[in-house]
């Protein structure tokens, strides 16, 4: 089923320029007298790491998939509606992209939804599994599989069981600015494909 796709853009972070050095993010000796400046609205918080002010990780959610619906994907689940006794997400393989990205993106996590949810903080929302830490090849691609979350798996398949074949997806990448490391730019776009195994009761 897919794919579904999120967009990684971290050009939002903001790194004053007062915290720039020739291209790159600046290396600022700290002590416990010498206190880590403060950057200001939309930047990281810095702390004083080995005596140079690091940028706390920065969290980013990656919006909201509309609507996923499994009897768009297959027209088995029409057809076997009322004799459905399971349905389970077996598999979750991504891809993803660099589109001009410039530093690395911690682990990905992903949660899904009903169809009402807004966001992650939404009722209902839980956690579906994570995309480790996006490594990519010299083509700029890289690939895998959703470490899946068993109790969130489970409660996806109650969901589609017991409530409706429709939910949403949400996902939420972390960065991890260095002092000295690159600044924020660029993308990476992430396509997710789930693999979904139904299984039916005996008819007579």
């Amino acid at each position: 089923m897919g794919p579904i796709g999120f967009v990684v853009d971290v050009s939002p972070i903001a790194i004053p320029a007062t915290f720039q050095q020739n291209g790159r993010v600046a290396r600022v000796a700290c002590s416990a007298s010498a206190r880590c400046p403060a950057l200001g609205a939309g930047a990281p918080a810095l702390r004083c790491v080995a005596g140079a002010c690091d940028p706390d990780p920065v969290p980013i959610d990656l919006g909201v998939t509309a609507a996923v619906d499994l009897g768009a994907y297959s027209s088995v689940f029409a057809a076997v509606s009322g004799n459905v006794s399971q349905v389970t997400v077996t598999r979750a393989a991504w891809q993803a992209a660099a589109m001009g990205l410039r530093i690395p993106v911690g682990t990905i996590e992903l949660f899904w939804g009903p169809e009402s949810a807004t966001g992650i903080p939404a009722d209902g929302v839980r956690r579906l599994g994570a995309v480790p830490a996006l490594t990519f090849d010299a083509q700029g691609a890289a690939a895998g599989d959703v470490a899946l979350d068993a109790a969130g798996n489970a409660a996806l398949s109650n969901h589609f069981l017991h409530v409706s074949r429709r939910f949403r997806l949400f996902a939420r990448a972390v960065v991890d600015l260095t002092p000295g490391g690159p600044l924020p730019a660029g993308r990476a776009s992430i396509q997710l494909r789930l693999t979904v195994r139904a299984e039916t009761r005996l008819l007579r």
